[in-house]
């Protein structure tokens, strides 16, 4: 098992209940901001054990930096942590194609972005909509162990966990004194 991953174990159901949450989250953050984009900033961790301590510090840093980085356009915030990861959502006062391009270059810039989803969304036509690598005309997201296409890895299992968590205890651990 991973060493940065120690805490509880989710189920598929409670996996789903948080995306709906995320959702609705979402929603009501746009409906009370219509013309903001929102930020949806959670981590991209495979199998049942989603967070730990040091997953847990780590976004609370994320999330200090894009506050210092975006505050000036902050206009609302949630965030939820529990056993099925932690998520941030920012409503902030941008274009949603001007923030998911600052976005892409924070993966870049940032090594534990690699473990971020930074997803961008907009109410277009009242309807909820994320603004997708693909409609930005961008490659997929590397594949943590292999750098190829990580949702056909993830799909196809090509590689087991143990892997998997190995290059997140890394990418976790990188820069941080134990």
């Amino acid at each position: 098992m991973s060493s940065v991953l120690d805490g509880p174990a989710v189920t598929l159901g409670q996996m789903l209940a948080a995306k709906e949450a995320r959702s609705a989250a979402q929603q009501a953050l746009l409906t009370a901001h219509p013309l903001a984009s929102v930020l949806s900033v959670t981590l991209r961790i495979p199998g049942p054990v989603k967070t730990g301590h040091v997953l847990t510090t780590r976004f609370a840093e994320l999330i200090t930096q894009l506050r210092q980085d975006y505050g000036h356009l902050l206009l609302d915030e949630r965030q939820n942590h529990d056993a099925s990861g932690d998520c941030a959502m920012l409503a902030l006062a941008i274009d949603p194609w001007s923030l998911k391009q600052a976005m892409l270059a924070y993966e870049s810039a940032q090594p534990f972005c690699q473990l971020a989803d930074l997803d961008v969304c907009y109410l277009d036509g009242g309807q909820l909509t994320q603004l997708s690598r693909s409609r930005m005309h961008v490659a997929p997201r590397p594949c943590l162990v292999c750098g190829g296409d990580a949702k056909a890895c993830s799909r196809s299992r090509k590689h087991g966990l143990e892997a998997v968590y190995t290059v997140i205890n890394e990418i976790a651990l990188e820069g941080v004194a134990i």
